[in-house]
């Protein structure tokens, strides 16, 4: 992780930095990026914010149209890559 990096894109805590990470990995819905100590209230502004700033965005799932998926934008892979 390098964190120089992920403080230049505006992220503030390590949770979100986790949470940017595990985007990497794969397109997750909200519960399934949730962890210990972090509530998925927080994980919604955490997302906010990631729309904000262009890394992530919200998707309706293609495999349950009640569920949102969240899936980085082409920005946010670009920025996380390098």
């Amino acid at each position: 992780m390098d964190t120089k990096k992920y403080l230049k894109l505006g992220l503030k805590t390590l949770r979100e930095v986790y949470a940017l990470e595990r985007l990497v990995e794969e397109d997750l819905t909200i519960s399934q990026i949730s962890f210990e100590n972090l509530s998925k209230v927080s994980l919604t502004a955490i997302i906010d914010r990631f729309e904000e700033l262009d890394l992530a965005k919200r998707v309706p799932s293609k495999l349950d149209r009640r569920k949102t998926v969240i899936t980085l934008t082409d920005h946010g892979r670009d920025v996380v890559n390098k």
